[in-house]
């Protein structure tokens, strides 16, 4: 049977050197861990398991029931399970189990559905086209990424930040493919309805713009919420506006600003002891702590961790050199369940040249984070 559906695809990279250097049952161990945490957020979604593919597997949404939103599950599964990873990853290494992390492919089109095999052995699976592109998509996609193809971004883009990475060859297809990276769900959807999109413009302005009722969605939400006729998105987004506005780098914020922060900010959770990079990597994100506290470490000489600062709600921390050109020398753990707003540098410049306000507090920060913080480690703080 021909039918719409979205495919994903995932594996984990460089697995191999990892099963050599362990014990058989601890690889089994491993993969059970991986695979039944994988599993689960794909059910989360309501996705279909197709097969495990030994350290991955493969799955698709819109089939056998069928949702008009099967390709906003398969992205928001792929989120998921990218942060289910790293909550793993946590775990893993202190069992001194290292993988670099997960790559997943995503693809929405039209494939062939039914059962295949032989008389002694039959599996339901999907065949087609769709299916190559995300299996080749989950092959080429580094260690945390998600990708998938223009056409396929497009049908979730109101919902999701993507980042184009360019016309792509794929083995088996004969022209390159226009490859985008997901980067994060929205804060803000880009909403087709523009008197949706400014209804979620006023909420923001309100809460920022008023003092007394921001205190009244801080200290009841329920009253705060149904006096305006709030939905529970509007609710959310209102919530956790007002407790932005409550930190120091954003009091005084006007509301534009923090409305433009959230159009261009993604929504990210980690798990108590999830390191989201390690010193010497590339910082790609400029992160803003909505929930939880996170504490900065670097490594002495001799490899031991130092503890030199705390981060909690309403601190910045990740890419600052769209203010300050440092290098990275630390490393940020959660220590509780974070939820987080991220940026990815491109969107954190363009945020910022339209937010002289928030710049400025910034530039700040950063400035006093330089003194007494060993080495050029503000860049990372």
């Amino acid at each position: 049977m021909r039918k719409e559906v979205s495919v994903l695809f995932s594996d984990l990279r460089d697995f191999t050197p990892l099963a050599e250097s362990v014990e058989p049952e601890e690889v089994l161990e491993l993969l059970n861990q991986y695979l039944g945490a994988m599993t689960e957020e794909l059910f989360h979604e309501g996705g279909t398991l197709d097969k495990y593919t030994g350290d991955g597997l493969m799955a698709f949404f819109g089939d056998p029931g069928w949702y008009p939103d099967h390709a906003e599950r398969a992205f928001r599964a792929s989120i998921r399970m990218q942060a289910r990873m790293r909550e793993l990853h946590a775990g893993w290494q202190a069992r001194g189990w290292s993988t670099p992390g997960m790559g997943i492919g995503v693809c929405t089109g039209h494939v062939t559905v039914g059962s295949i095999g032989s008389p002694s052995r039959m599996e339901y699976t999907a065949l087609g086209s769709t299916v190559n592109a995300a299996a080749r998509l989950s092959s080429i996609a580094g260690p945390g990424e998600t990708l998938t193809t223009r056409k396929s971004y497009s049908r979730v883009e109101r919902l999701f930040h993507g980042r184009p990475r360019g016309r792509t060859p794929l083995k088996g297809f004969s022209q390159a493919v226009e490859v985008v990276e997901i980067t994060g769900a929205r804060v803000l959807a880009r909403e087709a309805d523009q008197a949706e999109t400014e209804r979620l413009a006023d909420v923001v302005s309100a809460v920022v713009d008023d003092p007394s009722y921001r205190a009244m969605i801080l200290t009841d939400l329920g009253d705060g919420t149904s006096n305006q006729g709030l939905d529970p998105k509007e609710a959310k987004l209102a919530r956790d506006v007002a407790s932005l506005c409550g930190y120091p780098l954003f009091r005084g914020v006007p509301s534009v600003e923090i409305l433009a922060l959230l159009s261009g900010a993604a929504t990210d959770e980690c798990a108590a002891g999830t390191t989201l990079i390690e010193p010497g990597a590339a910082w790609s994100h400029l992160y803003i702590v909505l929930e939880g506290d996170m504490v900065v470490i670097t490594r002495t000489e001799d490899e031991r961790e130092q503890h030199i600062a705390s981060l909690s709600a309403g601190d910045a921390f990740g890419d600052l050199s769209v203010v300050n050109e440092l290098p990275n020398i630390a490393m940020i753990r959660a220590i509780s369940p974070c939820r987080l707003l991220v940026l990815q540098s491109e969107e954190a410049q363009t945020f910022l040249d339209r937010a002289p306000v928030f710049r400025e507090r910034l530039q700040a920060l950063t400035a006093r984070r330089s003194n007494g913080a060993p080495g050029n480690v503000v860049r990372t703080i």
